[in-house]
């Protein structure tokens, strides 16, 4: 009898500090305390009717309670969340809520990820409720998609980029887009390289007891990867002398090579792709880009006059065909590194985050999504500021086809 009172008692007490933890853990914040005293009960009110009217216009009115600066910050990212629910209930609430979550990014860009997701959500409803809306173009969804992918890679998050492109397969398989073949090709070469690179940590575990593993490492970064400078680094512990030695030479050879040599090669890699339409198409296009700027770099003759103006154009062409599968100008340059073994950017890394710095610092100062005016429309300066910091994006190798806000503002300038 005592056993049975003592464990009932147990599991008495084990509930009540489980309910006792579990009411703290879900005690509101200060915040959201003031929106319950506040705006609650014109919530209530909203949720109650049919009509999804008043919807969009309690969104307009939570936005412009926040923007008025008379709440505390927490409460006033609050607001524009709330803002953003109720817009996203009616079609006329969505432009509001847009503006929330453009307010929310300025204010924390670390959020990025949860933000681009919830316009994800937006934009989605909006192209289905509304396909016609004026400035609303299909292509803007999968360029967010393919830019939320792209920052994911960096941040190290395949599955959240893979995430992004699937997103942005469904949405382009729905609207008929043109750009579907370059989602989903971005979707192939991430699992692939996914797939890779699992392969390459387990390869690493095994370095202290397999010493083949240096072998396999070093040609998956070498075939697969394209980055020779890495596949270098277990030259010396390799088992096969023979291919450390082609290792070796992969990582230097475009010290070696004459400029006819780099241009046969620059030309021997596009045709891949433009004749044959065989292996990784940005493989080869990033290698044929390699070589003919290595052979531009080494200052050929004067008499190789046609020669020389032939690997201008087939850049430009090369440069086309990346940007159609989108990689843009700064990508290329940081893929062509790699592939040398230098691993970085072309430019000096302090030179490149100055620029990031100053082109992530442009950004900031839109006066909305498609200007950096300051003065009155009527002003016979207006567009000149835009036009100078977009003219100062272009330099930064900002891209318009795979950038919407840059692209926005040639449209305003247009």
């Amino acid at each position: 009898m005592l056993i049975k009172i003592n464990y009932r008692f147990c599991v008495s007490s084990l509930l009540i500090i489980f309910l006792c933890a579990s009411a703290q853990a879900k005690e509101p914040t200060p915040a959201e305390n003031a929106f319950r005293d506040q705006f609650a009960k014109d919530e209530r009110e909203v949720r109650r009717t049919r009509s999804t009217a008043d919807d969009a216009e309690f969104a307009q009115r939570l936005f412009s309670e926040a923007k008025s600066g008379k709440h505390d910050p927490d409460l006033t990212i609050l607001l524009y969340e709330k803002a953003y629910e109720a817009g996203l209930r009616d079609p006329r609430g969505y432009p509001t809520a847009n503006q929330a979550l453009d307010t929310l990014l300025e204010k924390d860009e670390s959020r990025k990820f949860e933000i681009g997701e919830m316009r994800l959500v937006l934009w989605d409803k909006w192209h289905e409720n509304e396909p016609n809306a004026r400035n609303l173009n299909p292509d803007d969804f999968i360029d967010l998609c393919m830019d939320l992918s792209n920052d994911a890679v960096e941040a190290g998050d395949t599955d959240l980029a893979l995430k992004f492109l699937n997103r942005g397969n469904r949405f382009g398989s729905q609207h008929d887009s043109p750009r579907i073949d370059d989602v989903r090709d971005t979707i192939t070469d991430l699992i692939r390289t996914r797939k890779i690179n699992a392969e390459i940590a387990q390869l690493e575990e095994l370095l202290a007891t397999d010493p083949a593993a240096a072998d396999k490492l070093a040609m998956l970064y070498l075939a697969d990867l394209n980055d020779p400078g890495k596949a270098v680094t277990y030259a010396d512990r390799m088992t096969d002398q023979a291919l450390a030695g082609k290792v070796r030479l992969a990582a230097t050879e475009f010290k070696l090579a004459t400029p006819a040599g780099a241009n046969e090669a620059g030309a021997f890699y596009f045709g891949l792709v433009t004749d044959t339409k065989q292996g990784d198409s940005i493989e080869m296009l990033i290698r044929a880009r390699v070589w003919l700027t290595e052979y531009l770099s080494r200052e050929p003759g004067q008499a190789e006059a046609e020669t020389i103006k032939l690997a201008h154009v087939t850049l430009g062409e090369i440069d086309a065909e990346l940007l159609k599968r989108g990689i843009g100008k700064k990508l290329m340059r940081k893929m062509s590194s790699l592939l040398r073994g230098e691993g970085q950017f072309d430019r000096p890394a302090d030179v490149q985050a100055a620029i990031d710095q100053g082109v992530a610092w442009l950004y900031k100062q839109r006066k909305d999504k498609s200007h950096w005016e300051q003065d009155p429309e009527s002003h016979r300066n207006y567009g000149g500021y835009t036009a100078l910091v977009v003219y100062a994006l272009l330099m930064a190798d900002e891209e318009p086809k795979l950038n919407g806000d840059l692209s926005r503002a040639v449209h305003f300038m247009m």
